[in-house]
């Protein structure tokens, strides 16, 4: 029941985020899967399919908004802020962090440095919580598409 409303709760706040300024998304995520490279004993599912919408809102910084399923086979649902910067023509590094559904507590904070390289952009994810069954570090692997001109 509560991650039930917990759900509910951040649905809310991400539907309230993009009513502020402009309620078109500026970027689409596709995620794909995922490889996990540390702790890679354990069966974890790594076809992770999902969407998630960035939205601009400072410089280089955004809101992101998603739901994927993860690699315990559990619907994630993930709101947070982003970080990234431009090195040359379809080149980007950044960071995301936030707070995501779906594994072994109702609510786990997530920070992910990533690489973009045209539309591929691939996270490391390490898992925070080292109690959770997920203990390790995996490379996600998603698609993005810019949505403004």
């Amino acid at each position: 029941m509560a991650n039930r409303r917990l759900v509910l709760v951040l649905v809310i706040i991400a539907m309230l985020m993009s009513l502020l300024g402009e309620a078109r998304s500026d970027t689409v995520l596709v995620h794909v899967g995922s490889k996990h490279i540390v702790n890679s004993d354990n069966e974890f599912n790594e076809f992770n399919p999902g969407v998630s919408l960035t939205k601009d809102v400072l410089y280089s910084m955004y809101t992101l908004v998603g739901a994927y399923r993860n690699s315990l086979s559990n619907t994630t649902v993930l709101l947070g802020i982003g970080w990234r910067r431009e090195f040359g023509e379809g080149l980007y590094a950044g960071i995301d962090g936030g707070f995501a559904t779906g594994y072994q507590y109702a609510v786990t904070p997530v920070i992910s440095p990533f690489v973009r390289v045209g539309v591929v952009k691939v996270n490391l994810i390490p898992v925070i919580s080292r109690a959770s069954r997920a203990d390790g570090v995996a490379l996600g692997f998603s698609f993005e598409f810019n949505l403004k001109e």
